[in-house]
């Protein structure tokens, strides 16, 4: 019933619109709300995004019309391309490996979350941590399929490492000593781990990770610790991380002047918008 659902919604997308435009504005659109977004008259992607349907490796099929709505909108020619989509899980371009790194720190700070003790907070964490887990080992398969093939490959696989390996540490948060807000969540059951514990866990998790692939972390200080079996990190510098906290990040004086734009650009929908409800508010009083 639920799937039913979701079809009759999804299907609104195409029957009670002249025109719909789909949009994938971020780096992979995934499982449902692809299924969703092939429903609309037109899908446009950003270059580099990953397209795909994981279901299978569950294993279950796509519910919301996935496995057969977009047959129907393709040529025959097409329905290879479809078929192994639907039935290899694996998504199409996918062209980066970022994910076995930011998706797999984000997973590691989530999965506790299901536990806390706030109920709305954890039941939705339960659901988001389920889709992660797709995205974590699918980048791993990504970076598994680069160092496994050609040398420029195992090259790019190393430099995605390189540049994503410290920012993924940042997405704990400020060490424990720095955090202001880490004692009270803890005590309140919030979190159940501390931003250090939980960074811990996750090197000690990913570098035989890395050691599998043939790849190198990009840290001199790194060495594996027998007396406490954790292996031991340089610190950190936070100088990254303190900029992006103070406005001064890589992309956001982009997303500011796209801010602006749309501020600007829509001005004129507003603007009408207020003439309009001016006049009927003057109809109103006439009458």
């Amino acid at each position: 019933a639920l799937a039913e659902r979701w079809s009759a919604t999804a299907r609104r997308l195409h029957t009670d619109f002249k025109v719909s435009v789909g949009v994938v504005s971020g780096k992979r659109c995934l499982g449902g709300m692809l299924e969703l977004l092939t429903h609309c008259h037109y899908l446009v992607a950003v270059k580099g995004s990953q397209l795909g349907m994981p279901e299978v490796t569950l294993p279950v099929v796509p519910g919301m019309e996935g496995c057969h709505w977009a047959f129907r909108r393709t040529t025959s020619a097409e329905w290879p391309k479809l078929l192994h989509l639907l039935l290899s899980g694996r998504p199409v371009r996918a062209e980066e490996a970022i994910g076995w790194l930011v998706d797999g720190a984000a997973i590691m700070n989530q999965i506790p979350l299901c536990r806390c003790s706030y109920g709305p907070y954890s039941r939705a964490m339960i659901r988001v941590c389920k889709e992660e887990s797709f995205h974590q080992r699918q980048g791993f398969e990504i970076m598994l399929t680069l160092c496994r093939g050609t040398e420029a490959q195992k090259a790019m696989a190393q430099d995605a490492l390189n540049r994503f390996w410290w920012p993924s540490l940042m997405m704990f948060g400020p060490n424990d000593s720095n955090s202001k807000h880490s004692a009270q969540s803890m005590a309140w059951k919030i979190k159940r781990f501390s931003n250090d514990e939980l960074r811990q866990k996750f090197v000690d998790i990913t570098v035989p990770q890395a050691e599998f692939l043939g790849l190198s972390i990009p840290d001199d200080g790194l060495r594996f610790d027998e007396e406490s079996g954790h292996y031991r990190f340089s610190e950190i510098d936070w100088t990254e991380f303190n900029e992006v906290l103070a406005g001064n990040g890589p992309c956001n004086r982009q997303r500011m002047a796209k801010r602006r734009a749309a501020q600007e650009d829509g001005a004129w929908v507003r603007e009408a918008a207020r003439a309009y409800a001016e006049k009927r508010s003057s109809a109103a009083a006439a009458a």
